[in-house]
Parts: C-alpha cells; sequence; structure tokens
C-alpha cells in the first residue's frame, strides 16, 4: 500500500480510503457482519483511512464503524467523518455548519463512533447561511480542545474554497483546511476548472469520492444503460434521481469508447476508471467503496496499476470537460489534468 501525506500537514493516509456510505443502509447497503468484515479486509490489506458521515445512514453508519473499531488500534487509524447535512427529526438550528450544529453533531458523532477524537472533521455541505468566519474559528476550537485532529470541507467549489483561504492566511489563530473531499471520475471532471487549481494553490489535499460514478464505470452496465436491476436507483427515492446525472447520454457514449480502451489494454472497465483517478497526480486518496468484502481487494488492487501513456492521452481526450468562456480562453495556457497553468504566451 501506497501512502501519502496529506495536503499541508504532516498525516499520512493510505492512497486507498475506505468509503462506507452504504453501511447499514437497509435497502441497496450492507449489514453490519459485512461492513465488519470489509473493514477488518481494508485493515489487513494496509489501508489507514476510514472516511462517513453522521447522515450515512441516518447515523447507522457511524454506529458501526465505532463498534468495528472497538477491536482495533484506534491510534493506528485515520478516521474522518463529516457534519452539515440534515438529519432525520432535527431542528431548524442543527444542520449546516453553524456553531451551534457543529459542535452538537461532532460530540454525537463522538458518541456513536465510540472516540474521544476524530482526525480529520469535514464540512460536509457548504453552508451558505454561515458566515466562514463562524465554521472556522468553530473548527479551529474544535482542534484546541483536542476533539479534532485537522480540518476539511467537502462538495465545495474553487471561489469557497479560496474565501476560506484568505481567512486562514491573514489570521495565524486559525486552523487551515488540510483536505477537500468532492466527486472525481471519468464522467465528472468538473473539478479540474477551479477546484484542483485552489487546492494545489492552497495546498489542500483532494479526497476523491465516486471513482466508478454510481456504478455507471463499474462494468456491470452496457453502453445503451442496461444492467442489474439495482435497488439503489429502483427502490431508494433519493438516489433516484442521481441515475439521470450518471446516466447521460454523454456519459453512456463516453462508457462506449472507454469499455473499448479497456479490453484493448485487457483490463476491466472498473479497474481502468479506479486507476485513472488513484493515479492522478492531483489526487492524495480516492475513497474505494463496495457491498461486499472480495470487491474491496479488486478496487484496491486498481491503484497500482499504471495505464499506458498512449491510452492515457486518448482517455483524457474521450473524457475531457465541455469548457465554456472564459475557460475557453485559459486552456490554451493550462493542463486541466494537471492543475498546472504553463505561463507560456504566444507572440
Amino acid at each position: 500500500m501506497e501512502y501519502r501525506k496529506l495536503g499541508n500537514s504532516g498525516l499520512i493516509v493510505s492512497k486507498v480510503g475506505l468509503g462506507t456510505m452504504n453501511f447499514g443502509w437497509d435497502v441497496w447497503g450492507c449489514d453490519e457482519k459485512t461492513s465488519f468484515g470489509i473493514i477488518d479486509k481494508y485493515i489487513e490489506l494496509g489501508g489507514n483511512f476510514i472516511d462517513t458521515a453522521d447522515m450515512y445512514a441516518a447515523t447507522e453508519t457511524e454506529k458501526i464503524i465505532g463498534k468495528a473499531l472497538k477491536t482495533k488500534k484506534r491510534e493506528d487509524i485515520v478516521l474522518a467523518t463529516k457534519s452539515g447535512c440534515v438529519l432525520p427529526g432535527s431542528s431548524i438550528n442543527y444542520r449546516g455548519s453553524s456553531r451551534i450544529n457543529m459542535e452538537k453533531a461532532l460530540d454525537d458523532s463522538l458518541k456513536r463512533l465510540k472516540t474521544d477524537y476524530v482526525d480529520v472533521y469535514y464540512m460536509h455541505i457548504m453552508d451558505f447561511t454561515t458566515p466562514f468566519e463562524e465554521s472556522l474559528n468553530t473548527l479551529t476550537n474544535m482542534v484546541r480542545k483536542g476533539k479534532v485532529r485537522y480540518i476539511g470541507a467537502s462538495n465545495f467549489i474553487g471561489w469557497q474554497i479560496s474565501e476560506m483561504a484568505s481567512l486562514w492566511k491573514n489570521n495565524i489563530t486559525l486552523e487551515p483546511l488540510i483536505a477537500m473531499q468532492n466527486q472525481y471520475n471519468l464522467v465528472h471532471r468538473g473539478i479540474e476548472l477551479e477546484v484542483i487549481p485552489s487546492c494545489k494553490f492552497n495546498n489542500i489535499g483532494l479526497i476523491v469520492w465516486g471513482p466508478l460514478a454510481g456504478g455507471l464505470l463499474s462494468g456491470v452496465y452496457s453502453p445503451d444503460g442496461k444492467g442489474p436491476d439495482d435497488e439503489r436507483y429502483t427502490t431508494d427515492k433519493k438516489e433516484y434521481g442521481k441515475k439521470a446525472e450518471f446516466f447521460s447520454k454523454r456519459n453512456l457514449e463516453i462508457l462506449d469508447k472507454l469499455i473499448k480502451i479497456a479490453e484493448e489494454i485487457g483490463i476491466s472497465i472498473a479497474k481502468l476508471a479506479t486507476s485513472w483517478v488513484a493515479n492522478n497526480p492531483n489526487v492524495t486518496s480516492y475513497l474505494a467503496g463496495c457491498r461486499e468484502v472480495e470487491h474491496l481487494a479488486l478496487s484496491m488492487e486498481a491503484a497500482d496499476f499504471n495505464i499506458p501513456e498512449d491510452a492515457l492521452k486518448e482517455i483524457n481526450d474521450i473524457t475531457k470537460n465541455q469548457l465554456f468562456y472564459p475557460y475557453t480562453e485559459q486552456e490554451r495556457y493550462a493542463d486541466p489534468w494537471f492543475g498546472n497553468y504553463r505561463f507560456i504566451y504566444e507572440r
């Protein structure tokens, strides 16, 4: 297992993190026993970075992880959780990244996780009602109290990252974000436009969720979108709405081309998609999520595969962002996939 430094910190995390969103879901997830097995296998394979959130399975996921880690060496696990989404039965003040919500949410998460601290604590979503100063001050106080080691955010966009960065850069008493967790895969490369450059500029590590694009790139769907009668999309009303986003006409056309490239290389489409994310120079760690223990090893093995350079160039061309102004103008001077600006101007 390869390990990497997370952002501008001394924290070391495994190249492959464990995504746990499906632990405890009674519709399309996996039960407690299977979840325990997945955690055991992940640690056995060298993983040390477990990611969760208070809203996963309506708090059940955190409870499962808390039980599982009781028999583990807590100090060897980098444990991350999040708050900010609305939980069932919560009143108006208990949502978002306000002081009143985050302080209660963290204490509740610690009880469920059966631990005194979390290593990384994320703002799960952007809260447009709470000033950044309040959120960052609250998170800083959590670090000072020893309840949180490092802080991060999830699903933020470029200007939000830079606005928060301006606060800690101008006030050395505030803790900086060391991690940004966003979706990134071969059909969703939008974060290359501003999120990745913002993270690189502010030395924030990028944690990736959804490398298989909601199952689209898992190898079980054909280019016409036909596949298993997945309960995630047929039973769970919230998830059903996401299927249109993943299985769009554009994405299915990309899937068709990627399947052919994977066949030429001699690997599965899932391995191709996972390897692309795992070995992207902008990514610190990606979250492997699975419903069965045997699927975990396959996902983690893909991280060690390097896509041939000629195939990689073809993949990047096929899946590149559909740009519009001003990105079309800046594209001449930038390499979006690497997030680096060349600053080579034509005479």
